[in-house]
């Protein structure tokens, strides 16, 4: 029987006539009863009755349970297993830096990530199920304050290197089960059965999704591996990706324990240069800037070599680096006598400086060696000849003809000086010095021309050669002078050291004296003559050294040995 929930009576009197007509009937107190009923189970509660979440409803003699979206059944309790479509997120790792920590041991700190493609709108899982992949971290440097779940505050020292799992940047919302590790630090973790998820799957986080921090030892290779879980931004066909066994291999680099080196590769370099002629102008040469251009990762430069095949190049490196992203490093000055116009030097470059990341140990943190070319720009012409208006493509220098550009260009230097110190005139001022074509007077007659400042005599003589045209009357530069000669070997005794700088027939051998080179068995005679291919040595054994200091006959070095005293 359906228990009763409410009654009702009714009463009443009711008055008639008998059928036959003969009298009128009356009959008092005729009672009326009925009952309203619930279905069975559903006991008034709405909620008790159904599983799952379900909510009972009432219906004559039954009863309807509304269950959730993945129950069904009468009582709502089938689970209704989801469809997951198959995600593309792609693994990303990032390496931090590298660090000394308490114990002296050097460690290398990465992140690791998950890029979402355009088809999955965030993240809000990573799991393992008995019956799926499970998710495996390798063991990781915890700091005594940091925890295994969500980005880890930096209170302490250390706390920055700190190990740990998370979604996104910010822990906020974010729920764990089954990933207490309390031996992470020696131990390699599995997560079999749990993970991390945000109960409200709308609020997890897009596009790179931070997943994982791990500070590993140095010099090692790991792997980690996850599941992961987010909803689609296309619901039409199914509502959420799955996607397993993600995998993150990555290797930390050799460190040690005083100092530990990051091989950073993001940052570049650049070169400008231009001609600049130091008084007197055989001097010229081109001063060459380098810049280098820090990524996000770098800080500051601290240190920095320039090298380079031009023998007679001068390198000025800065006590300090200004710390911006683009740093003045070095300016190299490469004589313009050495290179024709358009011919390439390279330079190497070896840097080294602070990242963003601190470096708790001592020691600098990253270094490059980055190598860039130097292409020779057109060096000065002719007197006066200061304005470039043709890009340098003249031979003669600049654009081969004295005009009012000129005249302009040297009046922005009139003043300028090479040295205010030598000079008489009062208004002499150093800074922005450029020398040679504007410092054009006067002519030394040896090759050089001017006097180490920028004056009334420079301006007379541009106006001198007004529309003078270089082109069609080239400028001649007087020689010059030539070099001086080596000093001649001491008249009666064996000159040694010089003959044996040249090596010109043994690979090893370095001390050979004049009676080893002349005989027996005899390589040159006493009458050889130094001065033609002797620094390529004999023809039969090729260029094995040089003789840079020798011009002459051997006789002229070899006196004692040849007889000649």
């Amino acid at each position: 029987m359906l228990p009763t929930k409410t009654t009702a009576e009714f009463v009443t009197t009711t008055l008639g006539t008998i059928v036959d007509g003969s009298d009128d009937w009356q009959q008092t107190n005729i009672e009326f009863q009925w009952a309203t009923s619930c279905p069975s189970g559903c006991l008034g509660d709405t909620t008790g009755t159904c599983l799952n979440g379900g909510t009972c409803v009432d219906e004559v003699d039954s009863f309807l349970c509304n269950c959730l979206e993945d129950y069904d059944g009468l009582i709502c309790e089938n689970w209704i297993e989801p469809t997951f479509s198959t995600g593309s997120a792609t693994p990303i790792v990032s390496e931090i830096s590298t660090v000394n920590l308490e114990s002296g041991e050097a460690f290398t700190t990465f992140q690791l990530f998950l890029s979402l493609s355009s088809a999955e709108a965030n993240v809000h899982s990573l799991y393992a199920f008995p019956d799926s992949p499970a998710m495996t971290f390798p063991a990781a440097f915890q700091t005594a304050l940091g925890g295994d779940i969500g980005v880890t505050p930096v209170i302490a020292e250390f706390d920055a290197y700190d190990s740990y799992l998370t979604i996104g940047n910010s822990s906020q919302g974010l729920t764990a089960v089954g990933t207490d590790f309390p031996s992470w630090s020696t131990d390699d973790i599995a997560v079999t059965d749990g993970g991390l998820f945000f109960p409200d799957p709308s609020n997890a986080p897009s596009g790179v999704v931070l997943i994982a921090q791990l500070t590993v030892p140095c010099d090692s290779t790991f792997m980690a591996r996850v599941n992961a879980q987010g909803l689609n931004a296309d619901q039409s066909v199914n509502a959420a990706w799955r996607q397993e066994n993600i995998e993150f291999s990555f290797t930390s680099g050799l460190c040690c324990a005083d100092a530990c080196f990051r091989n950073a590769t993001d940052v570049s370099a650049s070169v400008t240069s231009i001609p600049v002629s130091q008084y007197p102008a055989v001097n010229s040469f081109v001063a060459v800037d380098i810049y280098l251009h820090l990524s996000d990762g770098e800080q500051s430069v601290t240190n920095v070599s320039v090298n380079t095949d031009v023998s007679d190049a001068v390198v000025a490196v800065p006590d300090e680096f200004i710390a911006l992203p683009d740093v003045l490093v070095a300016t190299v000055e490469i004589p313009t006598s050495r290179y024709e116009y358009g011919s390439v030097v390279e330079l190497t470059i070896a840097a080294e400086g602070t990242s963003v990341y601190e470096f708790v140990g001592s020691g600098l943190d990253w270094q490059q060696q980055i190598v860039v070319d130097v292409t020779m720009p057109q060096a000065a012409g002719c007197p006066f000849d200061c304005r470039d208006n043709n890009g340098g493509s003249s031979a003669l220098g600049w654009d081969g003809q004295i005009l009012l550009s000129d005249l302009l260009a040297l009046l922005s230097q009139y003043g300028t000086c090479f040295d205010p110190s030598d000079t008489e005139s009062s208004n002499c001022h150093a800074e922005g010095w450029v020398g040679y074509p504007y410092d054009g007077s006067p002519d030394n007659g040896d090759g050089t021309y001017g006097d180490g400042v920028v004056n009334v005599h420079d301006l007379l003589d541009v106006l001198g050669n007004y529309h003078r045209d270089y082109i069609e009357f080239p400028c001649v530069f007087p020689p010059p002078p030539p070099a001086p000669a080596p000093e001649p070997a001491p008249a009666c005794e064996d000159n040694n050291a010089l003959v044996s700088s040249f090596q010109p027939f043994l690979s090893n051998s370095g001390g050979l004296d004049c009676a080893t080179i002349i005989g027996p068995p005899t390589i040159w005679t006493c009458d050889y003559d130094t001065a033609g291919t002797v620094c390529n040595g004999p023809p039969a054994t090729g260029p094995l050294g040089s003789c840079p200091d020798i011009a002459g006959p051997l006789s002229t070095y070899c006196p004692l040995t040849c007889g000649a005293c």
